[in-house]
């Protein structure tokens, strides 16, 4: 595979300038309020011509999702998503990514932030149909197991059917783009470990492996 840096895989060689550096959820199980506001940021960059109007806080659903997000305990990629197409998202310049508070929604603080709302989300299965929504419409977010593999990934293709242990709880992720190598197809994935993780807090998860 011709190497070639990250960004430009990202989104495809069109979208560079929405792309933002992998975060860091730190000591708390927000992968949920990280991949969901992450997709809708980038999404709302593509809409915009390439701008930067909005970026949604991970703040908000983690600390304010009464309903499905229990703080750094973890909660639900859909009630995230339900808590935009709802209420919106807050701005994160409102609204920082904080794990010492996670368990409080600041109300009246968040009724003067900046919002932007989710229209409305789907659903999407399968390889082929995963691709073409990256390639017209931008990242998606996914769930994947945690084994003591994914843990230390640093380079190559993972591939989960060669981990023989399996931690509990899921980690969602944003699937950005996808290649191949030597034959095998992987999707490429950012993770909210830090950028000290896998390849700059990126990581090539092999296509088609289920459980």
């Amino acid at each position: 595979m011709q190497q070639m840096a990250i960004a430009e895989i990202i989104f495809g060689p069109k979208h560079p300038n929405c792309v933002e550096p992998p975060r860091s959820q730190f000591n708390c199980s927000s992968s949920f309020a990280i991949a969901t506001t992450g997709i809708f940021s980038d999404k709302l960059c593509i809409l915009n011509n390439d701008e930067k109007v909005f970026r949604a806080s991970p703040q908000h659903p983690l600390a304010c999702d009464s309903v499905t997000s229990k703080g750094c305990d973890g909660g639900f990629l859909v009630g995230s998503m339900d808590l935009g197409r709802v209420a919106g998202f807050v701005d994160e310049d409102c609204l920082p990514y904080d794990i010492e508070t996670a368990g409080e929604c600041p109300v009246e603080k968040i009724s003067k932030c900046k919002r932007s709302k989710i229209q409305d989300y789907c659903v999407v299965e399968g390889m082929e149909v995963i691709k073409k929504h990256l390639a017209t419409s931008g990242p998606v977010a996914a769930m994947m197991h945690v084994t003591r593999e994914f843990l230390v990934y640093k380079d190559g293709i993972y591939d989960e059917s060669m981990s023989e242990y399996k931690l509990e709880g899921v980690q969602a992720v944003k699937i950005v783009g996808w290649d191949s190598d030597y034959g095998v197809d992987f999707w490429i994935i950012e993770n909210s470990w830090g950028q000290s993780w896998g390849k700059d807090g990126y990581a090539y998860v092999k296509m088609g492996v289920t459980d």
